[in-house]
Order: structure tokens, then C-alpha cells, then sequence
């Protein structure tokens, strides 16, 4: 039944359904792919929290240089 609808329209009424379409994708996908990237950038910086905490409890590094790459890191 849906392929009847679409035998009908005409040259410009494709073109405005399709333009229609892009102006709905093309922004999602980039709203998706900007979330992934700043997750993924989160994470890294959790992570390597993570491993000063671990070099701080070990002793590998003093507070003054665990406060000043935690600095780094730019987590709050």
C-alpha cells in the first residue's frame, strides 16, 4: 500500500520528501556521533584517574604531583 503513495508523488514532491528526510538524518547522526566522542573522552580521563590513584596509593608519586596531573586531567 505504501509503494502505491510513493508511485504518485511527483518530481518535486520527491525531492521535498527526500530533502525533508536528509534535514532529519544527517543531524542525528551527527548529534550521535558528538555523544560517542565525548563519552569516550569521559571514560579515558576516568581511567586515568584511575591509574593516578593507583600510582598515589602505591607511593610512586607524592599529593603535589598527583594534584598537579589530576590538573591535567581537567576532571572536577
Amino acid at each position: 500500500m505504501l509503494e502505491h503513495y510513493f508511485m504518485k508523488l511527483s518530481h518535486w514532491e520527491a525531492w521535498i520528501l527526500g530533502l525533508m528526510l536528509l534535514a532529519i538524518i544527517v543531524p542525528g547522526v551527527f548529534i550521535f556521533s558528538q555523544n560517542r566522542k565525548k563519552i569516550s573522552r569521559n571514560c579515558d580521563r576516568l581511567d586515568s584517574l584511575e591509574i593516578l590513584k593507583s600510582r598515589l596509593a602505591r607511593g610512586d608519586i607524592s599529593v603535589e604531583e598527583f594534584n598537579t596531573l589530576r590538573g591535567f586531567l581537567d576532571i572536577k
